[in-house]
Parts: C-alpha cells; structure tokens; sequence
C-alpha cells in the first residue's frame, strides 16, 4: 500500500527540448529547474585545440560549447520543433 502511495504522489518530469533553450522540471512547479541553450560544439580547428589541454573533447554542449563559440563549429540538433 505505501508503495502504491508513493507512486501516486510522484510528480511527472517536464522536458522541452526546444529549438534553442531546453528547460526540464516538474510537473505543478512555477518554473523549470533547468534552462540551457540546445546547441553541440565541435572543434573548428582541431590541429590547433588539441595543443591545449582545456580543449580536449570531441565536441561541447549547452552553456559550455556557447562559452567556446569562437573556436566552435555550433549545431543546433532540434530544427522547426523536431
């Protein structure tokens, strides 16, 4: 019975990846716990960043890759909502 109870009392997640912020939350709250730009990073000069030890990934995503932009190859992988 309690188990039941619990899984009647658990709230819903809420994702919206959007076109360009995501935002995540629950479901009967006033506003999302998280809100980040919807956007992939890769290298645009990758024989220059590989000699820069902060600069070692494949690619960067969210507030990360939109502090890297000048050196960034931005995507956006959600296009008109899909």
């Amino acid at each position: 019975m309690a188990e039941e109870e619990s899984f009647l009392n658990a709230k819903a997640l809420v994702v919206d990846n959007g076109t360009g912020i995501s935002k995540n939350g629950f479901a009967g709250e006033d506003q999302p716990r998280s809100v980040f730009p919807t956007l992939i990073g890769y290298p645009k000069y990758e024989s220059i960043m590989t000699d820069v030890e902060h600069y070692t990934r494949e690619y960067y995503i969210g507030e990360e890759a939109m502090q890297l932009k000048g050196v960034l190859k931005l995507m956006f992988p959600v296009e008109h909502g899909i």
